[in-house]
């Protein structure tokens, strides 16, 4: 029985059957091994430069908006929700929908309730 070498990984399988082979070409190891031996070769042949790669990955873009992250853009609560209204509350089935003063626009109430007090002082 020939027993099956694999050359990135420089030993012997213990059986040569194709399932054993299946199981060890997708092993971790064995990827790494087979990105390790190409890099090497590409090295060598001057064709890759670890210094000139063009989708470069640091942490500031990894962290980005993550929780208590550094790089977070800070957010203007006040002017957000300016724009952001609660919506209808629901109705009981069988029952009419709400009134329309519920679906009102505040932004343009406030801005009403401002010119009024203007008006006044």
């Amino acid at each position: 029985m020939v027993r099956f070498y694999c050359d990135y990984c420089k030993s012997y399988l213990t059986h040569d059957a194709t399932s054993v082979r299946k199981n060890h070409l997708t092993g971790k190891n064995h990827v790494k091994f087979v990105c390790d031996y190409y890099e090497e070769e590409a090295k060598k042949l001057g064709i890759w430069n670890p210094n000139n790669l063009p989708f470069e990955i640091t942490t500031d873009k990894l962290y980005r908006g993550i929780p208590g992250s550094e790089s977070k853009q800070p957010l203007d609560l006040y002017r957000l929700a300016e724009t952001k209204t609660l919506p209808p509350p629901p109705t009981l089935p069988n029952l009419p929908g709400p009134p329309p003063k519920v679906l009102h626009d505040v932004k343009d109430e406030k801005e009403l309730l401002g010119n009024i007090l203007k008006t006044v002082n």
